[in-house]
């Protein structure tokens, strides 16, 4: 398969983009054989099949090639633990941001994700996604438990992983609980930077290059520190971009229909309007919103 075929922007070698590709069907078998390990009964297992291929295996893979690209440059030397391992967490990250995405979709009440009609919206499935996103967040630390529970870090990686996703949860309540709690006219750019910060900075840009120092044993001192502070301006500023392309992006090219001025939401396009409006345009504005 070669870089165009996939479609994505690629920031890692096409050798071991098509690494991480190829180890996928690995990973399914590895979830889906869990399941059956258990004894449990077998009428689920095509339903899980297509909830992972379809969500988990389409998307950007941004988190994961983060990962793969920081593990690259950290790692002086080969890391001591096979590559598979490596390759699946970075599949784990494309698991978590999956499990956000569907309760994401679910709350917005959207329509369209990645091309497609959202995966609730499926009759096979509607309020079943509610335990799908439950369900893949938990197959993550199964994951990890798997490919890293001999490292000497696997306790740091759990617990950071622990971490971002109690911040991801935070984030969304935080972006929710603005749409439906706070006017408009309490915006301000202050909360819009601590929203991104917890449900998409931490756990897109930071927990990716994170976990990478965590298994190189240098997740302390003052490079970690900066590094976090430099990964979570890049999320605001990833942030900012696709808010900007949910109102003013082509659909087809998106693969996703806009959600954020209809819902409400605490969106950059709105806090900077809100900010540079002298007050006619200011009441105008709040008054259409």
């Amino acid at each position: 398969m070669s870089v165009q075929d996939k479609g994505n922007k690629i920031l890692i070698s096409e050798e071991l983009y098509d690494d991480f590709i190829s180890f996928f069907p690995k990973l399914k078998d590895d979830i889906l054989t869990h399941w059956t390990s258990r004894n449990l009964p077998e009428f689920p297992i095509d339903y899980y099949n297509q909830l992972i291929c379809e969500n988990v295996l389409r998307g950007k893979h941004m988190r994961a090639q983060l990962f793969l690209l920081a593990s690259h440059y950290i790692f002086e030397e080969a890391p001591r633990e096979s590559k598979e391992s490596f390759l699946g967490l970075a599949w784990i990250f494309e698991i978590l941001q999956t499990a956000s995405i569907i309760g994401d979709d679910i709350t917005d009440n959207s329509t369209m994700r990645r091309g497609q009609k959202c995966w609730h919206l499926n009759d096979h499935v509607k309020l079943i996604a509610v335990n799908d996103m439950v369900l893949l967040e938990n197959i993550c630390f199964f994951l990890l438990k798997k490919y890293f529970s001999t490292h000497p870090q696997y306790l740091n990686l759990v617990e950071a992983f622990h971490d971002s996703t109690l911040r991801l949860c935070i984030g969304q309540g935080l972006d929710l609980l603005a749409e439906n709690s706070i006017h408009p006219e309490r915006f301000s750019m202050t909360l819009y930077e601590e929203i991104v910060n917890q449900k998409t900075a931490h756990f897109g840009f930071c927990l990716p290059i994170a976990s990478a120092l965590i298994l190189s044993g240098k997740s302390r001192g003052k490079l970690f520190e900066q590094i976090e502070k430099i990964a979570l301006n890049i999320g605001i500023m990833f942030q900012i971009h696709d808010d900007f392309i949910d109102i003013y992006g082509d659909p087809v090219k998106t693969g996703k229909v806009s959600t954020d001025i209809t819902n409400g939401k605490c969106a950059w396009p709105v806090v900077a309007a809100l900010e540079l409006s002298n007050s006619t345009q200011r009441m105008a504005l709040l008054v259409a919103f």
